[in-house]
């Protein structure tokens, strides 16, 4: 995308009322993003050990989330770790499975780990949301009632069409 496209897509979404989060793959982006609407960030589960994607984020003041699928407790102490030491406390942490780790059916009910929201919550007493990669309608709701303070659906918009984003 332009830098024209992007801000007139920012544009659309708030138009519309809704808030334009962000998963940025590079530090760059992250300063035009926040000056031009963007309402919040997400870090890649491959960036949560990333100190330039980390710190960009942190720097900029919008609130963001951290995503943890596939993420081991010492990336996880060490991204808290990090945000503390920078100040950050407008963040989430979202604990989920990717399909990478379940195969091309998405990630089935009894391979959701949505107990480790509990744990999440109790280790690091943060907020915790669910990143649901999964083909269930329902899991948005089991989420919330196994105490997910947000929940991030992943969607397609084909049966038939295969992907990591359910």
């Amino acid at each position: 995308y332009t830098n024209k496209q992007i801000i007139e897509l920012i544009n659309q979404t708030q138009n519309k009322g809704i808030d334009f989060i962000a998963t940025v793959l590079s530090s760059s982006l992250i300063p035009f993003l926040a000056k031009n609407g963007c309402s919040a960030f997400v870090i890649n589960a491959s960036d949560i050990n990333n100190p330039g994607i980390i710190d960009t984020v942190i720097e900029s003041k919008l609130p963001f989330f951290i995503s943890l699928p596939l993420a081991s407790i010492e990336e996880i102490d060490w991204i808290i770790n990090r945000c503390n030491l920078k100040g950050a406390e407008n963040y989430v942490l979202m604990q989920g499975q990717h399909t990478m780790a379940s195969g091309d059916h998405g990630v089935l009910p009894q391979d959701s780990n949505l107990g480790f929201i509990t744990t999440l919550k109790e280790k690091y007493g943060r907020l915790v949301g669910y990143i649901d990669h999964s083909p269930n309608k329902l899991m948005p709701s089991v989420a919330r009632a196994a105490g997910a303070n947000f929940v991030c659906k992943h969607l397609f918009l084909n049966k038939e069409d295969r992907g990591p984003d359910w």
